[in-house]
């Protein structure tokens, strides 16, 4: 039991008297509190969500370094904008900051018109609904082990978005000399040759042609195919017109064969030999940039040559295609011209 002290002479009572037991004063009423005190709220600062922080760190570098590097291609991408605002996210969500997501909110809204303008609508809306689910469970605190795992997923999709276009480089142009063991003509071919099996057909009037094919293939760029068609036994040197007849022949089995259409032709004399130069329209499906296909048939009695280019039109390749249209004879060669 407590005690309390008189207000008028000072005489100490006990709490539950009612008068002060010297001067009959009456005392105050007390309530007892057995020495509890209500608990007063404990304020705890809320910790910053590093984990969260650093993964939006490293996925907004990555998305950056993508843009930029697809700038490298002539491509300039819209995931610009993502990258950066999910990197000064990131930032400011490890110093404890969420105020920083609105960057990352700004940046989804940029992404979104900059894609829509350059007309990849069903792009931005999936982009946007993805990017901004992630958006939501990181500012919310809500679930943020998936919200960790749907960062990761991004950053994984970003290196291989970032491997693709350094895989599909075009590769560089390596013109050397090629000296088959069939024909008489030298030919500088852009990469190295590889020959396909022989094709051998027999016509009638005992003729049999067999056909070696070679060809040299640039990623991204095109390739060169070499013909070369043997006769057995050698064609007549007299009527002139089979000659004819088998070079319109053989560009019509060249143009079914490689699914395209003629666009041009002429005459032309190599070597002092029949020919022709042509120019084909090929099919559009190709991993080309506006594909462009030209060539030259030449023929003799023994054999019937096909240089066949389809390359990139603004390539290495098509500009350097004279050097592989420009075939030397072996006579030349051996007489040292």
């Amino acid at each position: 039991m407590s005690s309390q002290k008189c207000p008028n002479c000072g005489l100490t009572n006990w709490s539950d008297e009612p008068e002060c037991k010297r001067c009959k004063a009456p005392q105050q009423p007390q309530e007892e509190t057995y020495g509890f005190q209500p608990p007063r709220p404990i304020f705890k600062e809320e910790k910053p969500a590093t984990a969260l922080g650093i993964l939006m760190v490293i996925w907004g570098a990555l998305t950056l370094i993508g843009g930029l590097y697809l700038l490298t291609f002539n491509q300039v991408s819209h995931v610009l904008a993502l990258g950066s605002g999910t990197l000064v996210s990131g930032v400011s969500l490890t110093r404890g900051r969420r105020s920083g997501m609105a960057l990352y909110f700004l940046g989804i809204v940029v992404m979104v018109v900059w894609a829509c303008s350059q007309g990849r609508v069903g792009l931005a809306i999936g982009t946007s609904l993805y990017t901004a689910l992630i958006g939501l469970l990181v500012t919310k605190r809500r679930l943020p082990v998936l919200a960790g795992v749907l960062i990761v997923l991004s950053c994984f999709g970003m290196v291989g978005a970032l491997a693709i276009p350094t895989l599909m480089r075009p590769a560089r142009v390596a013109w050397r000399e090629f000296q088959p063991s069939e024909g008489m003509f030298d030919i500088q071919m852009p990469a190295e040759p590889v020959k396909r099996d022989p094709v051998v057909e027999s016509l009638g009037g005992g003729l049999t042609l067999t056909k070696n094919t070679y060809e040299a293939t640039v990623r991204g760029q095109g390739s060169a195919l070499y013909i070369i068609v043997e006769f057995t036994p050698a064609l007549p040197l007299v009527d002139t017109s089979i000659y004819e007849k088998a070079l319109e022949a053989e560009l019509t089995t060249l143009a079914n064969n490689t699914h395209s259409t003629v666009r041009s032709k002429d005459k032309i004399t190599v070597n002092g030999y029949q020919g022709l130069s042509y120019t084909l329209n090929p099919p559009k499906n190709l991993p080309l940039d506006r594909p462009f296909s030209t060539g030259k048939i030449i023929i003799n009695s023994n054999y019937l040559y096909v240089m066949h280019l389809t390359a990139s039109e603004s390539s290495e390749l098509r500009e350097g295609m004279d050097k592989f249209l420009t075939p030397r004879a072996l006579i030349e060669l051996t007489s040292g011209k």
